[in-house]
């Protein structure tokens, strides 16, 4: 004979102490995490900059009227403008720092004097910090926006076409549309070399 004292659908103890625990009236549920409200600390400028070296060589020796007077550094700069476009940062800092090392320090150390500070070392990753976070050239910025465009352009590329399993194929339209438009601001940016000399930044000597 069955037990009338409980309904049917009653849940039993377990399942109501986890109904119980569940709160059915919470706004969180069913939202993805990015949309919950949650505590956030401000970054400050610093951080966002990421900069972690301070005592930098060519920020506190090659400046501009340096470039003009010391043939070396304005070589050495060289080696980063005339070929940031073309080759891996990698293998620029690289060059950079031999030179730096094999040339410059080599020119420092015949000039120097009693009592003169000694010679301060400039680390692969302060020579790379110096060319992509303390440098302002323009040119770095479009080559920076063209290679973010076109990295995009190119995941895309690979997505636009399915193929069926007739054979057929199926266009993501919104994608192709997105694909021009990236196509369009490459070539746009490719064509503000004529403006470089205008903007901020622009180094006249290095022609950058």
């Amino acid at each position: 004979m069955c037990d009338t004292t409980m309904s049917f659908f009653e849940p039993d103890s377990k399942r109501r102490k986890l109904l119980n625990d569940i709160s059915l009236t919470d706004d969180t549920l069913g939202q993805l995490t990015d949309d919950i409200e949650e505590k956030l600390e401000p970054m400050s400028y610093k951080d966002v900059i990421d900069t972690k070296y301070k005592e930098c060589y060519a920020c506190e020796h090659m400046h501009a009227t340096a470039l003009e007077e010391n043939e070396n550094y304005k070589k050495m700069t060289l080696m980063y403008t005339e070929n940031a476009a073309n080759i891996c940062k990698d293998a620029i800092y690289d060059a950079i720092y031999k030179f730096y090392n094999n040339i410059i320090v080599k020119d420092l150390l015949e000039n120097l004097e009693e009592g003169d500070p000694p010679i301060k070392e400039w680390s692969k990753e302060s020579i790379r910090e110096h060319f992509e976070y303390h440098t302002n050239y323009p040119t770095d910025e479009i080559l920076f926006q063209s290679r973010l465009k076109k990295a995009f352009r190119n995941k895309l590329a690979d997505n636009i076409v399915h193929v069926r399993s007739d054979g057929t194929m199926k266009f993501d339209l919104k994608g192709l549309d997105i694909l021009l438009k990236l196509d369009k601001m490459i070539l746009d940016l490719l064509k503000t070399k004529k403006d470089i000399n205008t903007m901020v930044g622009y180094s006249k000597e290095l022609d950058y």
